[in-house]
């Protein structure tokens, strides 16, 4: 899987009136962020809510909510969240459409976003193997 990071720029906020619950910190994201996996482009539109990478407090000393890695982690979180978009295009028609990733390809996607990115591979692998391993409960509000 290819991947390349097409905005040329990221904007989040915080927002603490997301961060009362019990969960981690939410942030918002405030631009558009466009990526290409395999020669196809996906944005998480502006509003997309991302806690950044998704680590327990013990592991974030090896892989930090945010670095590098952040662009592959929002992409995840849209895709997670169903709230990934494609940009589809005919010859009558190109518009942005929702698209409905599977687990798998949301998971590899975020690997090569990573390496886009130029994290770590270390940090990339880790990273990946816990979206593996415990990403299925949080996959489309299954949690």
């Amino acid at each position: 899987m290819t991947a390349r990071i097409i905005s040329d720029r990221l904007v989040v906020e915080h927002d603490p009136a997301l961060c009362a619950g019990p969960g981690p910190p939410e942030f918002v994201l405030r631009e558009p962020l466009v990526v290409e996996v395999d020669c196809v482009r996906y944005r998480a539109p502006a509003g997309t809510l991302t806690d950044g990478a998704s680590t327990p407090r013990a592991f974030r000393n090896l892989v930090p909510r945010v670095g590098r890695h952040i662009y592959g982690a929002i992409i995840h979180d849209a895709a997670y969240r169903g709230a990934l978009e494609r940009y589809w295009c005919t010859p009558n028609l190109t518009k942005w459409v929702k698209d409905e990733s599977s687990r798998p390809w949301a998971d590899r996607a975020f690997l090569a976003l990573m390496a886009a990115a130029h994290t770590g591979r270390l940090t990339r692998w880790m990273a990946y193997r816990a979206v593996r391993w415990f990403g299925r409960r949080a996959f489309q509000g299954a949690a």
